[in-house]
């Protein structure tokens, strides 16, 4: 009788809290797909070079020397926020944060062209504009657009007309080119390739930025200690858990 009574307990336990096995199977199944992304990622040969025509989040041109970083982003994302990618720009200015972009919409294509042609003229504008525009709340509301843009450009005095022109030419080039690469790559935002691995669904801070970095060097070195704990930190990011 006691064993059964406590056998009752335990699946009563299990219908309140979550069974010890609920999720497993999800899990399972997550931590199989992070595994052969990263097998992929890691078979690949990494471009440390990269695109000149790039703008990073200090100004500077991508193709200048330094570590290559990617962090892809959407508008319509409420964890894409890019204030600490911006800060760990400035705490390594030996690393070249690139953002990249994937909107989901139609919507979010207008502000990710606006982002980039606010960026070449200055990053910490584009990045003001991105923090207001991006959605906060649970109901995912933006802040208004024209009014984040109109702010932008008045604090980094930046004239209309060639804010436009810039627009209408090199942004497009950029979004277009970012959504074409990242078709069938990209799977979800954030997502920060690092060494050339894919960080997909982690919201880094700028400090878990860092101890995320020197994972992936060290993975790319044959560390298999690194490559493990890089599949924990993906998997639980994908869980939406805390990552580290």
């Amino acid at each position: 009788m006691p064993r059964r009574l406590s056998l009752l307990w335990a699946l009563a336990l299990c219908l309140v809290t979550g069974s010890a096995w609920a999720g497993t199977p999800e899990r399972t199944l997550v931590e199989r797909d992070v595994r052969a992304t990263l097998d992929k990622d890691m078979a690949a040969p990494w471009a440390t070079a990269g695109d000149a025509a790039r703008v990073c989040l200090d100004g500077k041109p991508a193709g200048d020397a330094g570590n290559a970083v990617e962090v892809w982003v959407s508008p319509e994302c409420r964890f894409c926020g890019l204030h600490e990618a911006f800060q760990a720009q400035q705490t390594h200015p030996e690393w070249r944060i690139v953002v990249r972009h994937m909107p989901a919409g139609g919507e979010g294509l207008k502000k990710a062209l606006a982002f980039e042609a606010l960026k070449h003229f200055s990053a910490s504008a584009a990045v003001m504009f991105w923090e207001e525009i991006l959605p906060r709340t649970e109901l995912a509301i933006p802040r208004p657009f024209e009014a984040a843009l109109l702010r932008a450009l008045s604090e980094a005095a930046i004239p209309q007309e060639k804010y436009s022109a810039v627009l209408e030419k090199q942004s497009v080039q950029t979004v277009m080119g970012d959504m074409l690469a990242g078709a069938g790559v990209i799977g979800s935002t954030p997502t920060w390739v690092l060494e050339g691995i894919r960080f997909a669904s982690c919201d880094f801070t700028a400090a878990q930025l860092e101890k995320a970095m020197e994972l992936a060097r060290k993975a790319r070195r044959g560390d298999a200690a690194a490559r493990e704990a890089i599949v924990g930190i993906i998997v639980r990011g994908r869980m939406n858990e805390p990552m580290l």
